[in-house]
């Protein structure tokens, strides 16, 4: 009996597909409890450890909409196998690395990587179901990538402490070589929509707008990072930060004009769509931080071994996976606009919670605060990904769902940017969190006045 037939074959593709999504969620999350070793074994600078990080979510959130291009232009299964060769390349590259400049390249590559799979892979997860399954396939993503990003932290520091740093990047090839000939067994790659030429023709297209979001987005977050140890007001830094304002104010302007975005920021037009955007926006740049940066303050503070920061951080998670349902219940019977306020009130507190208590140098109150921000991430999401959903039409439901997860990624990339900047100013860690609380506190009014209350308990949004 053949292990995929007709029968099981779809379970097989969503199944490679969701592994493969939550790769892409474990290099977020498995590389901060490393870098504090990462950073001893190869000398880096305090800046430049935190560019290994910020580098894989600055090429990963540039390239995602390029990406989606691709994969409708070129095919699904053809650019999820491209995608997960650049990926497993540059994360052998990654292991083998023997300094900051080669580590960072490779983890460069990896987001460009990461970019072209993501759209790929939850295209080819949901392409063989319809829809009245189609929530169900999603869910099963949902879990196995929620899986995968509670697994960073736990991994970067057994690596890390018993093993070898490097396998934190290693460890991605063996499952690459499983998807991979899971993919190609189970559902043979379908032609292109498209001819070569056409598609051709429709990426140089969108080449003016990815210049420069790619441009301006490097160079705003290269002067914020660069910032502290070159000066605020030096000629580098200014220059840098005010080029990359301006490239990607170009972008936006671009953006607007052309009638093939690389990004359609005419949704942005839509109140209670661009204000969830703002709520996702912050719900990554804190759950950067706290994977990033907590992970350094156990370590470098508190001197806790990286597996046991691992530990401490695991914590954060373990309450997504008990509250999911019961968040997803509470959209259902109150809209959407309740419990999404409730979680931005309850990750601000909980945040300036964990800030307070890296000034008094106390584990035991961060661990209760790490709880209460975990237990805030499933009604963040949720709510804030149904509110999404609801506020355009259905036929635009796809597009409204790629722009929100690139301004989600923007959010990992500007939260490590400021984060880094604020501990190489002020060598500590309190002032980034009580930040963080701070701004996410803050998008709770653009929220609350443009997220409607719902009249009736309507269904989940398809």
């Amino acid at each position: 009996m053949a292990l995929i037939d007709d029968g099981n074959r779809r379970w097989w593709v969503l199944l490679s597909s969701a592994f493969t999504f939550g790769l892409m969620v474990l290099d977020e999350t498995i590389v901060g409890v490393a870098l504090v070793t990462i950073r001893s074994e190869l000398g880096l600078s305090v800046v430049v450890s935190h560019w290994v990080v910020n580098v894989y979510l600055l090429t990963f959130t540039s390239f995602v909409a390029v990406g989606g291009k691709l994969v409708d232009e070129l095919g699904q299964t053809r650019m999820l196998t491209v995608g997960l060769a650049i990926f497993g390349l540059s994360s052998l590259a990654a292991g083998f690395s023997e300094s900051g400049g080669i580590l960072i390249a490779a983890r460069g590559l990896q987001g460009v990587g990461a970019g072209i799979i993501v759209p790929a892979s939850m295209a080819i997860g949901t392409a063989l179901f319809s829809s009245g399954d189609r929530g169900l396939a999603l869910g099963v993503q949902v879990t196995i990538a929620a899986v995968f990003m509670s697994s960073g932290p736990l991994l970067g520091g057994y690596f890390s402490e018993v093993v070898s740093w490097r396998w934190i990047f290693w460890v991605n090839l063996p499952v690459i070589a499983v998807i991979i000939a899971v993919i190609h067994s189970a559902w043979v790659p379908p032609k292109p929509a498209h001819g070569g030429d056409e598609a051709e023709a429709r990426f140089i297209l969108d080449m003016r707008g990815f210049v420069l979001l790619v441009a301006g987005l490097g160079a705003f977050v290269g002067g914020v990072m660069q910032g502290a140890d070159w000066g605020w007001s030096s000629p580098a830094t200014l220059g840098l930060v005010l080029s990359g304002l301006v490239l990607l104010s170009a972008f936006t302007f671009a953006e607007l004009k052309t009638n093939a975005p690389l990004v359609d920021l005419e949704l942005l037009r839509i109140t209670a769509f661009s204000a969830s955007c703002s709520a996702f926006f912050m719900f990554q740049f804190g759950k950067m931080v706290v994977f990033v940066f907590l992970a350094l303050y156990l370590q470098q503070v508190l001197g806790l071994s990286p597996l046991n920061a691992g530990l401490v951080i695991v914590l954060a998670v373990l309450p997504s996976l008990g509250v999911s349902y019961i968040a997803g219940k509470c959209a259902d019977r109150f809209g959407s606009r309740p419990p999404l306020l409730i979680a931005m009130l309850a990750s601000g507190f909980a945040l300036a919670g964990i800030g307070i208590s890296t000034w008094m140098d106390r584990l035991a109150p961060i661990v209760v605060f790490l709880l209460i921000w975990g237990a805030s991430m499933p009604f963040y999401a949720i709510a804030g990904r149904r509110t999404v959903l609801n506020a355009v039409p259905l036929e635009g439901r796809g597009k409204a769902t790629g722009v929100n997860f690139t301004i989600q990624l923007l959010g990992g990339t500007i939260g490590v940017a400021i984060a880094s900047a604020i501990h190489s100013e002020t060598g500590g860690f309190t002032m980034m969190f009580l930040v963080t609380s701070g701004l996410t506190l803050a998008a709770l009014f653009p929220v609350a006045a443009c997220v409607k209350a719902e009249k009736h308990a309507p269904q989940a949004a398809a």
